[in-house]
């Protein structure tokens, strides 16, 4: 079982153009989610590189104290990869976004058991629909929470919004 977690709250999420840090609401998200993982026999934690997940996986890992591995293919991917709108600033990524998505995607496999990994909603959404056989171009729409939860196994992809977390267990 990998668990895949979208990073807390962050100011950017609240008012487009602010700073994309954690909010104090995205802190106490990501110690909710802390808390309910705290149990869980996570041996391996990877963030994205980017504050805003590598902050919500530090807070996590307090309960853990485990190494965690920060790479950067973890990054939020070009929106318009899953149906969003275009930014004129960024066309160039589509292409190359696509290709690290599908690279990360083919490298979950090989991931340890009950790994951890926090990253962002677009890249999240790209796996929810490659798993499920759908176009990526259609998700723009799946709304995730702040610290939802992901998680995918061998036989199934479940979403945990981070609104109802009693339903993770």
């Amino acid at each position: 079982m990998i668990i895949i977690v979208r990073h807390g709250e962050t100011y950017a999420n609240v008012k487009e153009g602010e700073q994309p840090s954690l909010t104090e609401n995205g802190r106490e998200q990501s110690k909710k989610l802390r808390d309910k993982l705290a149990n869980l026999p996570i041996k391996n934690i990877i963030s994205s590189d980017l504050d805003r997940a590598l902050d919500t996986a530090k807070i996590i890992n307090e309960k853990h104290s485990l190494n965690i591995n920060i790479d950067a293919k973890y990054r939020e991917i070009y929106r318009l990869i899953v149906g969003g709108p275009k930014n004129k600033s960024r066309p160039f990524r589509k292409k190359e976004d696509t290709k690290r998505a599908e690279r990360v995607l083919g490298s979950l496999a090989s991931l340890t058991d009950n790994t951890l990994i926090v990253t962002h909603g677009n890249l999240i959404r790209y796996f929810i629909a490659k798993k499920l056989n759908l176009p990526p171009k259609k998700m723009w729409n799946l709304y995730l929470s702040p610290c939802c939860i992901l998680v995918l196994s061998k036989e199934n992809v479940k979403l945990f919004q981070s609104e109802d977390l009693s339903e993770f267990n």
